[in-house]
């Protein structure tokens, strides 16, 4: 598991000396940054970060509210403000989390339908520009997460929050040791924990930091990949969490649980098993790489293309929430001039068989499965 730590850094343009030393006693191999304006200045920031033996940046997109969309912000913060090209020239690998904790921190509390299709259109805008990996922030309560269990679709990873009063495991007073338990059981998708801390007053930080290392060695460590202790600060709000120098020693002091490995790597050998049959896919599903045309989107989460009417359709008729990624390029089949697979639909081109404006028809993807499970004839 990764360890590291979630920085805030309010009107800092970048590390002042003791937040260096402290990174640096806490052998950081994960950091998660607040790209929005006012916390800290990109290259500087993740430069340093590289070299003090850092490879993994949470790169944290704020939710939506009345200064703007998610959608705008990762367009403002990733690409026009630079992080991402940051990230990429620092040589650490990004990963953009959308939103944080949005039961708590957007404009309207009341909507998790609103916020994942937030996500949704900023996952969409992100992955036209580059194929970076996407976490969706999860909130700290379980309701709020049942009505945007929609978005979910789009993650290559979630960010759970996990605090706790005295132990991580009695996960404070909202829902998030229940969150984390519904994730690892229902979902097969990797887990950085984007804020981890345990509140505790009476306890010294480094007392804290222990509780911390040892909740985070009894979770799932196949599952759960690294993990961003709040916080190292000057902002006075979080005082009772700011880590000081006697804990990152302790973080520093880990012991061989928590590994510095690239994200993509495993800890341990594949498990040998038995030769499984040769497969060859249909050339139509074969990633392709990003083309230069104009009109043509490509999507990084699964390397294939949309154009022409196809992309049209897909942009009018509900995009990712409803279509998901295409799966395929365009090919002929079983006399159709045009077919385009989706992960929850296939589109047709049915020119000349319909009124113009039915130029693009949908698959009966309900007949079809109902058929070949002979529930109906």
């Amino acid at each position: 598991m990764l360890l590291g730590v979630d920085i805030i850094t309010v009107a800092q343009p970048t590390w002042n000396p003791t937040q260096i030393a402290m990174l640096s006693a806490m052998r950081a191999d994960i950091c998660r940054f607040r790209c929005a304006p006012g916390f800290g200045e990109p290259p500087a920031m993740l430069s340093d970060f590289a070299r003090l033996g850092g490879t993994v940046a949470l790169l944290d997109i704020e939710n939506s509210d009345q200064n703007g969309t998610m959608s705008a912000k990762a367009q403002r913060d990733l690409f026009d403000r630079g992080w991402l090209a940051a990230a990429q020239a620092a040589g650490v690998t990004p990963i953009v989390e959308l939103g944080c904790e949005p039961d708590n921190y957007r404009a309207n509390t009341s909507s998790p339908a609103q916020q994942a299709a937030d996500v949704l259109m900023a996952a969409t805008l992100i992955q036209y520009h580059s194929p970076v990996s996407l976490a969706v922030s999860l909130p700290t309560r379980m309701a709020y997460l049942t009505g945007m269990r929609a978005c979910l679709s789009v993650a290559t990873a979630l960010c759970p929050h996990l605090y706790g009063y005295e132990q991580l495991s009695d996960g404070g007073n909202t829902d998030e040791v229940a969150i984390l338990t519904w994730v690892l059981a229902n979902t097969s998708l990797p887990l950085y924990l984007s804020e981890v801390g345990i509140d505790s007053p009476s306890s010294t930080m480094a007392t804290k930091a222990q509780r911390i290392l040892d909740g985070l060695a009894a979770l799932d460590q196949s599952r759960v990949k690294g993990a961003c202790v709040f916080t190292i600060s000057t902002d006075p709000a979080w005082s009772h969490y700011a880590l000081d120098m006697a804990a990152c020693q302790v973080f520093g002091a880990r012991g061989t649980t928590f590994q510095s490995a690239p994200v993509s790597s495993s800890t341990s050998p594949a498990p040998v098993s038995a030769p499984t049959p040769s497969f060859t896919p249909h050339p139509a599903f074969v990633p392709v790489t990003a083309p230069k045309e104009t009109g043509v989107l490509w999507f990084g989460a699964t390397s294939h293309t949309l154009r022409n009417s196809f992309r049209q359709a897909w942009e009018q008729d509900g995009g990712l929430a409803i279509f998901g990624y295409p799966i395929s390029e365009e090919f002929s089949e079983n006399g159709i001039p045009a077919v385009q697979y989706f992960e929850r639909q296939v589109m047709e081109w049915s020119a000349g068989r319909y009124p113009a404006h039915f130029n693009v028809t949908y698959r009966l993807l309900g007949d079809e499965a109902a058929k070949s499970k002979r529930y109906i004839q």
